[in-house]
């Protein structure tokens, strides 16, 4: 389901690159969207590959920006976990990949942030 992994790699570092050259948005604001969509069941992200696209790119944001947002980072982290649970079969794999990702970027999780998870 979904896009290719080459491709959905490539949006993701399309976007990466757009909030590193400085975006007119702010990086704390796509992040809360993006945690929401994949919190909310009536969201732009319901559809499988809508979700997938989504958990990837909050895997490379938080990879390439997690030091810069760290509190976002760490609640990316634990919806992350959470999906890695998800009913969806496809999700799983791509989540746990997404987590990899994101602990990558957070410089590790404080213990109290990792035992609240």
């Amino acid at each position: 389901l979904g896009p290719p992994p080459a491709v959905a790699q490539l949006c993701a570092n399309v976007l990466i690159t757009i909030y590193r050259r400085g975006a007119r948005t702010t990086l704390y604001t796509t992040v809360g969207q993006l945690l929401s969509w994949l919190s909310n069941k009536v969201s732009p992200a319901s559809a499988p590959a809508a979700k997938l696209a989504t958990v990837h790119l909050l895997g490379g944001l938080c990879a390439a920006h997690g030091g810069a947002m760290v509190s976002l980072c760490l609640d990316s982290i634990t919806l992350l976990t959470k999906l890695t649970r998800s009913a969806e079969p496809s999700v799983r794999p791509m989540a746990w990949a997404a987590f990899g990702r994101a602990c990558t970027g957070s410089g590790g999780v404080p213990r109290a942030a990792q035992d609240e998870a």
